[in-house]
């Protein structure tokens, strides 16, 4: 290495900017994508924690901004480099390694040119959508800056490189894991986009299940297996037309990703409902509809690590997430107890009767099913009357299935049903972590409204000022009284997170801050998140002239 200690301190400068991007850029990913509020960052220790991943992406910009402006600064110290403030501008005029110069001077530019849109009033003036493209920029900008500091001689000689020092050992590294932050982030956008959008799929099979119910099964081309890849447990959207009137309605499916060809989906009828109706009644092998591929998270993929007790409550058509999961660990944990309880009006009204007694015979040392029936039914001897307290209670001692370590408990049907056996598990000090809840909510009752925040007397308002706190920057837009908050940022550019709309999935969920919305709908908001001020903003409107969410921070 050089005896110049301001040519050795600029190369320092170079290597310490780029591990700082490469971090910095890593955060990016983070909060560019659904990782942002991964649950592994909410196990962080609170002294990590308590500094937001914005701030520590924010200060990490600042400090390599600073280190790659002080990077040439330095040569101009070292009267051997013959650098001059107007090479390293115009790096055409540099003494020496020219290109490689130009390079950084490139780089450094386009750093210095994202980094300043990010201030607040440059931001806001620039608009959502054009800072996003500027920022874009970053990515390879990034890769450029390194590609500059690898192929630079540390002592600006025109020599072989030697790509085996230590230094660029380092640089080399730094470029590999950017490179596989950029292609991650790059399959990311793809794999939204493909799930962002509905797609043709063919009816292959109808099969009646009871007097009010029906199983469709959806037939997958080739082309799109990757795209309905799909876990245990989850939903797809459909989007139709009926009597000229547009619908959208998100139903579970109940195939099993390791059992079944295609997807299987199961709609009871609702009454009054518009839809289902309609597709118990017209849809035939041979029609088409429009689905968005699935999604969901009710069932957690690491349940299928270890062997563990799973314990079922399902409530009418409640089972028909239930009973993809249970195929799916049948199949693929060999290990493991399954118990269900099975709640239903009666004897006609059991979905999958035949399959589940199937099931049952098949697999009698591992699954155990009781069906509870509100009303009796001639020939049926087992249990009858509504699901209680006594009866959760008697199974929760029959099964042995009090509090113990490796028992997990899903629950699915009707608001009141879920409510009932969720109280009974949190009597019985059952953790909130083991009890995973799917809440089924019948159209008909879609104004159903949950009020979120305080001040009720004061909802008679025209409108609201709406703020919202999305990956680090603060949005400031203006809200009708009867508009809905996410409809009205992504109206505005703004890139607010979300999936199906309907008040299911929850990918929309933000904290309400200030202020007072109703919901419409709340399916897939717990008792806790409630508790929390979280709402589901694909189905809030304003009741306050000022609203205030914030995406980033949930707790």
């Amino acid at each position: 290495m050089s005896d110049s200690i301001f040519l050795q301190l600029s190369a320092d400068a170079g290597i310490a900017a780029t591990i700082i991007f490469t971090v910095n850029y890593l955060f990016g990913i983070l909060i560019s994508t659904s990782y942002q509020r991964a649950t592994l960052y909410q196990k962080l220790p609170k002294a990590l924690k308590s500094i937001s991943i914005y701030n520590w992406h924010n200060w990490t910009a600042y400090i390599a901004l600073s280190i790659v402006l002080l990077h040439p600064v330095l040569l101009l110290f070292d009267p051997a480099t013959k650098f001059s403030f107007v090479n390293i501008v115009f790096p055409i005029h540099a003494p020496t390694q020219r290109l490689y110069v130009a390079l950084g001077t490139i780089s450094m530019f386009a750093i210095v040119l994202v980094i300043l849109t990010t201030q607040k009033a440059i931001k806001n003036r620039l608009g959502f959508r054009a800072w996003k493209n500027i920022h874009l920029i970053s990515y390879a900008t990034g890769l450029l800056f390194i590609i500059h500091g690898i192929v630079m001689d540390p002592e600006l000689k025109n020599r072989p490189v030697d790509y085996l020092d230590a230094e660029k050992l380092a640089s080399e590294a730094c470029f590999l894991i950017l490179l596989a932050a950029v292609y991650f982030r790059v399959r990311y956008v793809i794999k939204k986009r493909q799930t962002s959008k509905f797609y043709k799929l063919r009816i292959s099979k109808v099969i009646s299940e009871t007097t009010d119910a029906k199983t469709f099964v959806l037939e997958i081309p080739e082309n799109l297996k990757n795209v309905f890849n799909y876990i245990p447990g989850q939903f797809i959207q459909l989007e139709l037309t009926v009597n000229g009137d547009e619908y959208k309605r998100a139903y579970s499916l109940s195939s099993s990703p390791f059992t079944d060809d295609g997807l299987y989906f199961t709609i009871k009828r609702v009454k009054d409902g518009i839809v289902s109706n309609f597709l118990n009644d017209t849809i035939t092998p041979g029609d088409e509809l429009l689905v968005l591929p699935p999604s969901g998270n009710f069932f957690k993929e690491y349940s299928l690590i270890a062997p563990t007790h799973f314990v079922f409550f399902a409530g009418g058509s409640g089972i028909t997430p239930i009973y993809s999961i249970i195929k799916s660990l049948l199949h693929q944990q060999p290990d493991s107890h399954i118990s269900l309880i099975y709640a239903n009006r009666d004897l006609d009204s059991i979905i999958f009767q035949r399959e589940l007694e199937l099931l049952e015979a098949s697999y009698q040392e591992r699954l155990t099913i009781t069906h509870v029936l509100s009303a009796a039914s001639v020939g049926w001897s087992a249990l009858t009357g509504r699901l209680d307290q006594d009866k959760i209670v008697q199974f929760m001692h029959k099964w042995k299935i009090m509090p113990v370590a490796n028992t997990v408990y899903y629950v699915c049907g009707p608001s009141p049903f879920m409510e009932l056996v969720e109280q009974e598990l949190a009597y019985h000090k059952i953790q909130p972590s083991k009890i995973h809840l799917e809440k089924f909510i019948s159209i008909s009752n879609a104004e159903d409204l949950l009020k979120a925040g305080t001040g009720l007397e004061d909802i008679d308002t025209v409108g609201a000022s709406l703020n919202a706190q999305l990956d680090g920057s603060n949005h400031k837009t203006s809200c009708k009284k009867d508009q809905i908050l996410l409809d009205v940022l992504l109206a505005n550019g703004i890139n607010a997170p979300y999936s199906c709309r309907e008040g299911i999935c929850s990918s929309c969920k933000a904290k309400l801050v200030e202020g007072m919305v109703m919901m419409k709908k709340h399916t897939s908001l717990s008792d806790t998140d409630i508790k929390n001020d979280q709402i589901l903003t694909c189905q809030a409107f304003p009741l306050s002239a000022k609203i205030r969410i914030d995406y980033d921070n949930l707790k």
